[in-house]
């Protein structure tokens, strides 16, 4: 009963604050059918041995209309489904055309239905190396068909070795999560430990996308079928300057591998943006046309090659899956939904609320508004008198000089 009562209370707080956790999906379910199965599809692609269609797409709405509640929905199937599953959030601390930085916040954000946290030292300290899956992924590292270098599957003998030792844990598990860790003290540790496996320096630029696929590889020979990762708030990146908002297009076509020549197998994405983007940024914005051009000047080695990765992420989120409309059936039974969760959580008979149904009005909008209503009527009676003014939020997409980075970390030669 406590339980019961603990879970209702954190669901009904979770949507009051507008970040749906688990118990308020749960509780609601989103009605997005279509965006459902289009994820479930990517994650049976995730399952194969190699990905046979791009690993992720985008989904767009407007703002408050539920794209985070429907993350929440998807991240908790991926769950259900035995995938490890990464939800990220693009900001000024993960900015797209980073890619280590969002690897980084990727792998921090690893979680499993039995494990919400430290998952990938969990995987680190239980792998049995004896296993055949285990041996087949030690001669995969440094084969040409995996493009993950050699030193991944050394680090993993270096860790056979040096189990019972924390700072060698440590050390592999640093690599395995794509920060910087010199070669010298990789070299060190084998030489102390007698690991005669070959270790080779990856380039920089390299490294995240060989980070993305050991992993998704090493999350399968671990026992789960492969690795769900959700890019939030997406539209950030129109704060960004010309060419690292360039870049952020080239990056984000590569984690939807939308192209056969950079898909990693055993992952599954999917990226949100708001509806407004694709008319205010790619649009009167110009980067729809912008972008490529900025690209193909080539101020980086990679930017070059990048252009067609750009072109198909930019004609991804002009094809996003858009959030289906509210209707009336599904706004009274949220209402319903709701008023009995509350009613469960605080111990009372939360009444019936006059629903009005305005298709302009976000989901969020609803909710907030029923359950103040409920807290208010809790506390003062149920016979109180109260006005709700709405007030419309818009965002905000040009650009902004507090996104950008100092020019020195934008370099991944």
């Amino acid at each position: 009963m406590i339980g019961q009562t603990i879970s209702e209370r954190r669901a009904i707080e979770a949507l009051r604050a507008g970040v749906p956790n688990g118990d308020a999906v749960r509780a609601l379910g989103s009605g997005q059918s279509q965006i459902i199965d289009a994820f479930d599809k990517k994650l049976k692609n995730a399952a194969e041995i190699q990905a046979f269609d791009s690993t992720g797409f985008v989904i767009s709405g407007t703002f408050g209309s539920g794209k985070s509640h429907l993350v929440e929905e998807l991240h908790q199937r991926a769950l259900a489904s035995n995938f490890v599953s990464s939800k990220v959030a693009i900001s000024k601390e993960t900015p797209l055309h980073l890619p280590a930085r969002v690897v980084q916040a990727v792998v921090g954000a690893m979680q499993a239905k039995d494990k919400p946290e430290g998952l990938l030292l969990d995987m680190l300290l239980s792998y049995k190396s004896d296993r055949p899956a285990a041996r087949d992924l030690q001669k995969w590292c440094g084969s040409s068909k995996s493009q993950v270098s050699v030193t991944f599957g050394s680090l993993l003998d270096l860790r056979d070795k040096g189990i019972e030792d924390l700072e060698v844990v440590d050390l592999v598990l640093r690599y395995f999560s794509c920060e910087n860790v010199p070669i010298s003290s990789i070299k060190r540790r084998m030489v102390e430990f007698d690991v005669r496996s070959p270790v080779e320096v990856v380039l920089a630029i390299d490294r995240p996308w060989q980070t993305l696929r050991f992993l998704s590889r090493f999350c399968q020979v671990n026992g789960y079928r492969g690795w769900a990762i959700f890019l939030d708030e997406t539209e950030l990146i129109s704060k960004y300057g010309p060419i690292s908002r360039a870049r952020a297009y080239e990056q984000l076509g590569r984690w939807l591998g939308l192209r056969a020549d950079h898909r990693v197998s055993g992952t599954a994405v999917v990226a949100t943006v708001i509806d407004d983007f694709a008319h205010a940024v790619l649009g009167i914005q110009g980067d729809r046309w912008q972008v490529p051009e900025l690209l193909a000047r080539g101020r980086k080695a990679s930017d070059i090659p990048g252009v067609p990765f750009a072109t198909d992420a930019i004609a991804a989120i002009d094809n996003a899956l858009h959030l289906a409309p509210m209707d009336v059936a599904q706004l009274r039974k949220a209402h319903d939904v709701l008023r009995e969760a509350h009613g469960r959580a605080y111990g009372w008979d939360a009444p019936k609320l006059d629903v009005q149904f305005r298709s302009s009005n976000p989901m969020r909008l609803y909710v907030r508004r029923w359950i103040n209503e409920w807290d208010l009527r809790r506390l003062y009676g149920r016979k109180s008198s109260f006005n709700f003014e709405d007030e419309k939020l818009t965002v905000n997409l040009a650009e902004d000089d507090d996104y950008a980075v100092p020019t020195w970390e934008e370099s991944t030669d």
